[in-house]
């Protein structure tokens, strides 16, 4: 990644290895919402805390609909990349079946198309 960040996987189920207190109650909260200590209380609050924000709310909206729309323009330019590069397809026919594979209108289909 070009930064100091690493990453930590953590199943909610495991059982093995040792992990500090603090961590096997986040994991426990994580998985069904359990609060067994102060460290899991912090979170629920927080978590409350930030569900009851409606200026929270809407950031949270907002950015679930941009990371969707990201995904969806992903899988958009992945089939582009298909149809042109694997099946050879002319414009005009990729853009007639991204518009019924991800139900576009021609306007957004050839935009998406002509994206780099």
């Amino acid at each position: 990644m070009g930064d100091e960040t690493i990453k930590v996987i953590a199943n909610t189920k495991g059982r093995r290895g040792e992990i500090c207190s603090e961590l096997r109650e986040a994991l426990h909260y994580l998985d069904g919402g359990q609060i067994t200590g102060a460290y899991s209380r912090e979170l629920d609050d927080a978590v409350k805390s930030v569900k009851s924000s409606e200026e929270r709310r809407l950031e949270y909206m907002l950015l679930w609909v941009r990371d969707n729309e990201m995904r969806a323009e992903g899988a958009v330019s992945e089939a582009v990349k298909i149809y042109r590069d694997e099946m050879h397809l002319s414009d005009e026919e990729i853009t007639e079946r991204i518009m019924r594979r991800f139900q576009l209108d021609r306007e957004k289909a050839a935009m998406l198309l002509y994206e780099k």
